[in-house]
């Protein structure tokens, strides 16, 4: 082996070595919710309590003063990382800390967010749905793609419309590994986590490293005060993506449920996840293509469905769409970016 060859595979097994790690956390700062002030700091002190995470991500940071008093105590606790700042475009409640250098960012409003008489306030607010795509650099590793999203809360239909959002924006970067992180609103058994993980090559971190959802998980639990008595479901989750082309690939060293309280103070109504990844040499067992092409084209007739039940012109732009990823996978177009895209999956 060169000198060359030798040196990159001590730093391969060197950062192997050093897991990394990531969380997410819907700080719930909607006005209507209470002590938020109080519950925001506690929050950021239960995370200097923890072990410091390459990248955090937050969710529902909707008011100023709540951003102005989070980018506050991140710059006190954690004076060593990056800030991706909500406030550059409408607010879509999002805040983004990287330990790892800051590459590139960029902020996207989902063009699909309201749809209703519900959703007329948040519109007049400027509140939407979208996320935040970082790229970073983790030291001695390879560069990720780590996105931070929030979708819509209630309607399945605009949900699938923004997965189709983040799979072109996906498309459009296809190079890098990509952790996927926040607030879905959606559930493990759900048609739209099903589409997402399929359309994007993604795997779940918390379903890995625990071999499935076990009877009563939960992001969003009964037992928190703070849910009114609703809940009982997994909202909030760690992707991460695996493709074919990778030299090495992630492994999760661990994944829970954290953030419940501290100090006695429930800080949020949902609870935050934390995962923590490795890498190793690219071994990985492929599912076969067409076992792949076949469960993904089931996907996308189901998600055409139900938008075509919602009778509504919103969706026209989506429903085209996923009949087009559905007519490339058919006839496998082998020219077409989708079919390129979903050839890089494992």
């Amino acid at each position: 082996m060169s000198r060359v060859g030798i040196i990159l595979l001590l730093l391969f097994f060197s950062s192997a070595a050093q897991a990394f790690c990531v969380q997410t956390f819907n700080i719930y700062g909607p006005f209507r919710a209470p002590n938020i002030s109080q519950r925001t700091l506690t929050a950021v002190q239960a995370l200097k309590n923890l072990p410091q995470c390459e990248f955090m991500a937050f969710q529902e940071v909707w008011s100023s003063s709540q951003r102005d008093q989070l980018k506050a105590l991140m710059a006190q606790y954690f004076p060593h990382s990056g800030l991706i700042d909500p406030a550059v475009k409408k607010s879509l409640g999002l805040m983004s800390v990287s330990k790892a250098p800051i590459l590139a960012a960029e902020i996207y409003p989902f063009k699909v967010n309201y749809d209703g008489v519900k959703d007329n306030l948040r519109r007049l607010l400027g509140i939407g749905k979208g996320f935040q795509a970082s790229l970073v650099q983790p030291k001695n590793q390879e560069r990720l793609w780590v996105v931070n999203l929030h979708m819509h809360h209630k309607k399945q239909s605009i949900r699938l419309a923004q997965i189709v959002e983040l799979l072109n924006w996906r498309i459009r970067h296809p190079h890098f590994k990509l952790l996927l992180v926040g607030d879905f609103n959606f559930t493990p058994e759900s048609l739209e986590r099903g589409l997402l993980m399929q359309l994007l090559h993604l795997k779940d971190a918390s379903e890995v490293y625990n071999k499935g959802y076990k009877l009563g998980a939960c992001t969003y639990c009964h037992a928190n005060p703070l849910a009114n008595g609703g809940g009982g479901w997994v909202l909030d989750y760690v992707f991460y993506s695996q493709m074919k082309s990778d030299t090495y690939f992630l492994n999760v060293a661990k994944a829970q449920v954290n953030l419940t309280e501290f100090n006695g103070v429930t800080m949020s109504d949902h609870y935050g996840v934390r995962a923590y990844f490795n890498y190793s040499l690219n071994r990985m067992t492929y599912v076969a293509d067409d076992q792949r092409r076949r469960a993904l084209m089931s996907a996308l007739e189901a998600s055409v469905s139900v938008l075509t039940q919602e009778g509504s012109s919103l969706y026209d732009e989506t429903i085209s769409m996923l009949m087009h990823n559905y007519r490339v996978l058919k006839n496998k177009k082998i020219k077409d970016p989708f079919w390129k895209f979903f050839i890089l999956g494992a």
